[in-house]
């Protein structure tokens, strides 16, 4: 290690002692021959301090001839303007205003930017504090479970999970198995027999009593058991209506013999009353035709049983909901509450802004006005400090698509989850200016709109030529985010349309149309 560190070092050192002969030949070459005497050396002097001047005299007549171009330009420009008449000075001083101020598209750049336009018109706006909202359920009235009344074994199921169904429409079929139902039903028929054999002998009791033929004592103690019987019956018939027939099934059952083995169970007729049609299998038939007539639509928001399933009494079997009416549950602070229990006292009207379509410039919005305030929360959310209200919100079927099976599906318009933005109004103004947010430009401290010059009241969308937009300032009074408020100084010309989208994107063509010429000494210092 040590001898190749050594040797190492040797290389080195003669490398540098190479360098520096190497040097010292190059310098002795190339030095100027020694002078042999002072004259020698003045000349020198005197041949570099001319060069010198040469120098700076060359740098001093550039920049003279630069000076005179530059005044010959000048003089040029002011010999064409002198040429030209004041009116046409005046022209094209205007015609440069112009520029700095108004611009022209054709239809294409229109379609490019997507404009769209509102009418510079003084109309009443109401100033408004957002709240956040949401899409809920009525609690108890837009679901509906499905439960089993009686114990059985499920034969068949009707809906698919998300399917649509009318009132009326049958869900599930059950087979009876309740031993006690049974016993009851059993016991029932009997009491029906024997009362028909009571009313038949009180009959021919009655025409021989009539004759004299036997004793009223007789006829009186059969009228007594007939009776008693029809007490008996009477009970058990409460008794089958407690164990989930109804009257329709226990008549079926006096009329044709026969006990009950199997119900079907139906959509509920009417969401408000949430009455549940449970029918046997003889009465299907007429519940089919009856459904018709019913115009409640439920959907089977979730199915809990399958076929081949026993179920107990009060078991769930599915879930239905009816979303026709809904609410939008808002969330305000606590210090909000004087201007929401004021709203609901007098029943002031707010809206609903719902955010549609894909995110970015095809999104859009829509307004839902004439909401309510249904009933305020009767108390404050400890963890968030929320004060919250709701409104009803009236819902409809936005599709609906039936597949190879005859199964119905459809969606509603609104719902549960969805938010909104709710505007709460706070202030009225009647003599303002109202235009869309995307209407106002704002740079630095000024504000801007573009006002489209059409002829007459066409409307700028009819027009299939060139639009010129001019910049007109404004004074803007309110903006929030969907819409803003002008001062009605007189300064815009109402009855005018004016760009409410893509209006920034005009302001900046504009700019860039006057900006004027690239200076061609850019860049260059002298």
């Amino acid at each position: 290690m040590n001898n190749t560190l050594r040797n190492g070092f040797v290389v080195v050192a003669i490398l540098v002692c190479a360098s520096a002969i190497a040097y010292a030949i190059f310098s002795k070459r190339n030095a100027p021959p020694p002078c042999a005497d002072l004259s020698c050396t003045a000349d020198h002097s005197a041949k570099e301090q001319k060069s010198t001047c040469t120098e700076e005299h060359d740098h001093s007549a550039d920049l003279a001839n630069t000076e005179a171009d530059h005044a010959a330009e000048a003089g040029e420009a002011s010999h064409a303007h002198a040429n030209e008449t004041p009116e046409e000075i005046a022209r094209e001083t205007a015609l440069a205003a112009s520029k700095s101020r108004s611009i022209a598209l054709s239809p294409v750049a229109r379609k490019n930017l997507r404009l769209e336009y509102a009418k510079l018109e003084v109309k009443p706006f109401e100033q408004t504090a957002s709240v956040p909202g949401m899409v809920v359920e009525r609690a108890g009235r837009s679901t509906f479970v499905v439960s089993a009344l009686m114990n059985g074994s499920i034969e068949r199921v009707y809906p698919l999970a998300g399917q649509t169904v009318q009132a009326g429409e049958p869900l599930f079929e059950l087979r009876l198995t309740h031993e006690d139902l049974v016993r009851v039903q059993t016991e029932y028929l009997d009491t029906v027999f024997a009362l028909d054999v009571i009313d038949q002998e009180v009959k021919r009791l009655e025409q021989a009593a009539e004759g004299g033929a036997i004793a009223g004592k007789t006829l009186l103690e059969k009228q007594y058991q007939q009776q008693r019987l029809s007490g008996t019956l009477a009970a058990q018939t409460q008794q089958l209506l407690l164990h989930g027939l109804t009257q329709e099934q226990i008549d079926s059952i006096r009329a044709n013999r026969s006990l009950i083995s199997h119900v079907t169970i139906y959509a509920p007729k009417d969401d408000e009353n949430n009455s549940q049609v449970l029918s046997s299998s003889e009465n299907s038939e007429k519940n089919n035709t009856e459904k018709s007539s019913s115009s409640v639509c439920w959907q089977v928001q979730s199915l809990d049983v399958s076929r081949g399933k026993h179920v107990l009494a009060g078991e769930t079997l599915c879930v239905l909901s009816n979303h026709s009416q809904l609410y939008v549950e808002g969330k305000a602070f606590e210090q909000d509450f004087a201007v929401l229990e004021r709203m609901f006292r007098d029943s002031v009207p707010f809206s609903a802004i719902l955010e549609t379509g894909m995110s970015g410039a095809d999104q859009s919005r829509e307004e839902i006005s004439g909401l309510t305030i249904e009933y305020l929360a009767n108390q404050i959310d400890p963890a968030s400090r929320a004060f919250l209200f709701y409104a009803k919100l009236p819902n409809q079927m936005e599709s609906e698509r039936k597949d190879t099976s005859g199964h119905v599906f459809s969606t509603w318009k609104y719902r549960p989850g969805q938010r909104f933005e709710l505007r709460i109004p706070i202030l009225r103004r009647d003599d303002a200016i109202v235009l869309p947010a995307d209407a106002i430009v704002q740079e630095g401290s000024e504000t801007f709109v573009m006002v489209a010059e059409v002829p007459g009241a066409t409307e700028p969308q009819n027009t299939t030529g060139e639009i010129v937009f001019d910049r007109h300032p404004a004074h803007l009074l309110y903006r929030d985010r969907f819409s803003a408020i002008v001062e009605n100084d007189g300064e815009l010309p109402l009855g005018r349309f004016v760009a409410a989208r893509g209006s920034y994107q005009i302001y900046l063509a504009i700019r860039n149309q006057s900006g004027g010429a690239v200076d061609p000494h850019a860049g260059h210092n002298h």
